[in-house]
Formats: structure tokens, sequence, C-alpha cells
């Protein structure tokens, strides 16, 4: 495919790699943050029970999984079961988020008198008893609860069951069956977070609040760096959150967050899925929209630039390692094109050559300069026949052992946020030279060893690679997006 500096596009182009849609809120480097929208998809959410009976008590909150039912207690062959005497017991259940109780079923492995049933009341809902009357294995079943707490006592209640004198009665096993409506998340909204590296970040809404967010945190799975977070409070937007980091290759890999109680670990109260692939595509299609009609606001288009180059700057780091996308397949080629072009449009920018050419007059002849792209972003500057080890000015003083001939070390710029991507920086070098340059210095050499050998190949056999081309654009697009949304 022959390349050629030229304009970005005329027009924004459609884009169809990308699959699903999830609201969304960027954040650069600071506490800049569009206010997150609300998510209605399907999480996993709890109930919590709380038992008492006769010389102790049991309380837990129990996962809704894919049963519609959970074992409230269950010790069977043990002696700690609910033991009904003449004092009765009491089974308190409290349903949250929606959960409505269909029935209860209580499995009695001891009845000291066998001859009634009616040695067994319950001020609400209505006794189903066993066939032959409730002898041990048998399982009493009360229908009607709603959710409603249940005394179940020796004396006459409203089923009018009447007490026999002394007996007593143990429930080893007691499964709440239940109805749920599944569709109020625990995470109910979300943000991205724009930085040396990336976070999804997942919002509660009502379930964390001020006085419980200590009690809880989080566990994370899939394609994050974080393996666990406590519970973070964004003051502007006065939501509770969790949050997980990722590098810009892996942003098409799903994150599961899973929130735990701290006195409860074995215990998950829900999860929820997210990718930011999907969540930016969404985003991108709302404000399209806008874009195209003529209504959307300056800061609308701030976002929409970003939410275009941060798509650009992904899926070029996805191609350039090998992660989903192939640099072979020109249909993946374009797409990573077309995000970074779209970003260029928002932005009002013709195109990537005046970008590079600020770049071009900070670089030296006597070095040589690398991107740290696969973790947290940094730029590496060797300098020509500076020793490993030697020392320089603060803050980039000390040098870092390299492999390359020539240029046996580098000096390291950690921390870049994307907006810093164009910004000069400066190196006191142990050599005695001053030398300025930024970031963006590795797209122009890029881009321009990469054109000259298109256009001219007998004159320029060198290059670089296709996916080169593609991350220096992207990175041009990614850093001017980033600079315009915080400005």
């Amino acid at each position: 495919m022959k390349h050629t500096w030229k304009k970005a596009t005329s027009g924004l182009l459609a884009l169809a790699l990308l699959t699903g849609g999830l609201p969304t809120g960027l954040v650069t480097g600071g506490d800049s943050e569009i206010v997150a929208q609300a998510y209605t998809g399907t999480v996993s959410k709890f109930i919590t029970f709380e038992l008492t009976f006769q010389g102790g008590a049991y309380s837990s909150e129990m996962l809704v999984g894919e049963t519609e039912y959970v074992k409230v207690l269950s010790t069977k062959g043990d002696a700690n079961g609910v033991d009904i005497g003449s004092d009765g017991a009491e089974l308190h259940i409290g349903a949250l988020n929606g959960a409505t109780i269909d029935y209860v079923e209580m499995k009695c492995s001891y009845v000291g008198n066998t001859s009634s049933l009616n040695n067994v009341s319950v001020s609400s809902g209505n006794l189903v008893p066993p066939d032959g009357g409730l002898t041990p294995g048998r399982t009493l079943t009360i229908n009607g609860v709603n959710g409603q707490s249940l005394n179940i006592g020796s004396t006459n209640g409203p089923q009018g069951y009447a007490a026999l004198g002394d007996y007593a009665i143990q429930f080893d096993e007691i499964t709440v069956h239940y109805l749920v409506d599944m569709d109020f998340p625990a995470f109910t909204s979300a943000s991205l977070s724009l930085a040396d590296d990336l976070a999804l970040n997942f919002y509660t809404d009502d379930m964390i609040t001020a006085e419980n967010y200590k009690d809880y945190y989080a566990t994370f799975e899939g394609a994050t760096t974080d393996e666990k977070s406590e519970i973070l409070y964004n003051e502007k937007l006065d939501k509770y959150y969790v949050s997980a980091h990722f590098y810009a290759k892996d942003f098409k890999g799903k994150i599961t967050a899973n929130l735990y109680r701290k006195d409860e670990t074995d215990n998950t109260h829900t999860h929820t899925t997210w990718n930011a692939a999907s969540y930016l595509q969404g985003e991108s299609e709302k404000l399209l929209e806008l874009y195209k009609n003529g209504t959307i606001t300056e800061a609308q288009k701030k976002e929409l630039a970003l939410i275009y180059a941060t798509m650009g700057f992904c899926q070029a780091s996805d191609m350039y390692f090998g992660v989903t996308l192939d640099p072979a397949n020109e249909e993946h080629v374009s797409y990573v094109t077309d995000c970074s072009n779209n970003a260029m449009v928002v932005l009002g920018r013709n195109n990537y050559w005046d970008v590079v050419k600020e770049a071009h007059q900070f670089l030296d002849e006597d070095t040589l300069m690398s991107l740290v792209l696969n973790s947290k972003t940094a730029v590496r500057l060797y300098v020509k026949g500076v020793q490993p080890g030697a020392n320089g000015k603060a803050p980039f003083a000390s040098t870092i052992e390299s492999t390359k001939a020539d240029f046996p070390s580098y000096y390291q710029v950690t921390g870049l946020l994307p907006q810093q991507l164009s910004s000069p920086l400066t190196i006191d070098a142990a050599n005695g030279k001053t030398y300025q340059f930024t970031p963006l210095g590795w797209s122009f050499r890029a881009s321009y060893k990469y054109l000259l050998h298109q256009n001219y190949p007998d004159t320029y056999p060198e290059t670089v690679s296709e996916t080169d081309y593609l991350m220096a654009n992207a990175l041009i697009a990614y850093s001017l997006a980033a600079d315009n949304y915080v400005s």
C-alpha cells in the first residue's frame, strides 16, 4: 500500500470493526472528566439474609447467581441448626435490589413430638405440610412470604395451629427460593483515564456510600495489570469507583470487576465485565450523530476527537504488537488509519506534516530515539558514545545499558501523559551537550523514512515497517487530541 503526505481525510469515515457500546467519560492526566452516563446492562447482585433463633444468630449476604435459590442455613449433621423449642424462632429475610422471596423450604432433622404438624405456626405465609406430617428428613414449605420475616413459634398463630406441650423441632437446611429482577447493576457507569497507561473506572451509585465504602474492595480478572482495588472516590462526580489499569495494545480485552466485602472474602457480591473498545465505540457513534447534524458542542467535539484518537492509538498498538490486528490485512490497516484521520478532521487539522516538522527541529544527528509502547509510555534518547551509568544533570541523569552499536546506553523519560508527547524535553547528557527533543520526534523519523522509501525506493532503500508508519500517525493524533481536550 503506497502512502504520501496528504490531508487527513475530507470527511468522517464509518467505523465498523468494533462492536457493542457503553457510556463513556474521559480523563487525561488530571481531574478533567466528562460525567459518566447510566449503564443499563445486566450484572449480578446480591440479597442479604439474617436468621435469628433461640440461642444464636446467622447472617450473610448471598450472591444472586444463575440458580433461583440460595441455602441460608445448611448444617446437616451439626447440632447448630435452628432449634425451635418453647420460645420459638424467627427467620428474618431482608431482600435488596428488588429481590422477592417466592417460598421457603425448611428441612427437618429432628422432631421431639411427632403427633401433629400443628406444633408449628408462622406469622406470615401459608404452611404446606409434607405428606404424612412433619417427621425427620421431611421438608416444610412456606408459601407467600414475599420478603417478610417469618416467626415460627409454639403458640397459636394466624393459621390456628395449637401448641401441644413440650417439644422441639430442628431444621438443619433452610433454602430460600427467590424471584429477582436482574436489571439493576452495582457498577452503573464508567470512565476512561488516559495517562502513561489507561484505566477503566467502574462507578457505583447507591450500593457504596460514605458510611460503608471502607467495607468493600474489588478484584479484577482479564486484560488488566491490576489484581485488586480499594474503593476510590471521585469528588467532582460524587461517586465511588474502582480502577483497573491496562495497556493500549490490550484495549479490546475484557475486564471483570468483582466486588467483595472485606469480612466475607469468599462471597462475591456483584461482578461486571466491560472493555474499553466497546466503550469507546459506543460513545463515538452517539457523538458522530451530533457532529453530522450540526448540533455538537465544542466540548463534545473535543471529546469526539480524543475518542477517535484513543481508538487509533490503541488499534495501532494492537497491530504493532500483533494482538488481534494483522498488518497484512488491508481492512485492518484502513481501520487504524481511519481512526486517526477522523480525529484530525474533528480537530480541524489538515495533515500530520506540520506537527512532525515541529518535532523535527529538535532532533540531533548523534542521537537515536525509541518509544516504549507495550507497557507504560516512555521515550528513550540514545546519545552516541555515552556509556551506561554515565551521569548528566537531573532530572534524567543516569543512563541505562543498551544493545545498540555506537549507542551503548540511553536516557529514559517515564510518566508521559498523552498531551506531553509533543512537548519539548531537555536532557543534559554526560558528553557535555544539551539535547532538546519531543517524543513525537520518533513519529517524524519513522514517517519520513517510510515515505521517502515509498516514493523514491531506489534513492532511499532503507525504510521502516507500515506498522511503524501507522503508529507514528496515531501518536500524532493522540497527542494533539489530548492537548486540545485539556486546554
